[in-house]
């Protein structure tokens, strides 16, 4: 027997995306709130793993990111020995998945 080949297509016609229904959820104080609350547990896991020096400022910035349809928040590094970390331990990336 030979091989048959099958295929669908199929084509959404008629959806067009509500971008200022979306705009207006993601820029709501639940949206906000939830996306704060991340960013947070990122920074402390990010900053219990850092171990700070005593005296040493805060390894970890967090600033509220604001684009043209959603607002967010980014955790940036703040200081010279975080940079180092970071480069060097991707320490951001590994707080991102253990902060879930």
């Amino acid at each position: 027997m030979g091989r048959v080949k099958v295929t669908c297509k199929a084509r959404i016609t008629g959806f067009k995306a509500d971008l200022g229904g979306y705009s207006q959820v993601m820029r709501g104080a639940g949206a906000d709130a939830l996306m704060r609350e991340k960013a947070e547990a990122v920074m402390a896991s990010a900053t219990s793993a850092h171990g700070a020096d005593p005296g040493e400022e805060e390894p970890y910035a967090l600033s509220k990111y604001r684009g043209r349809l959603a607002n967010g928040y980014v955790v940036k590094t703040h200081s010279i020995h975080a940079m180092n970390g970071e480069l060097r331990h991707n320490t951001l990336r590994k707080s991102l998945g253990s902060a879930r």
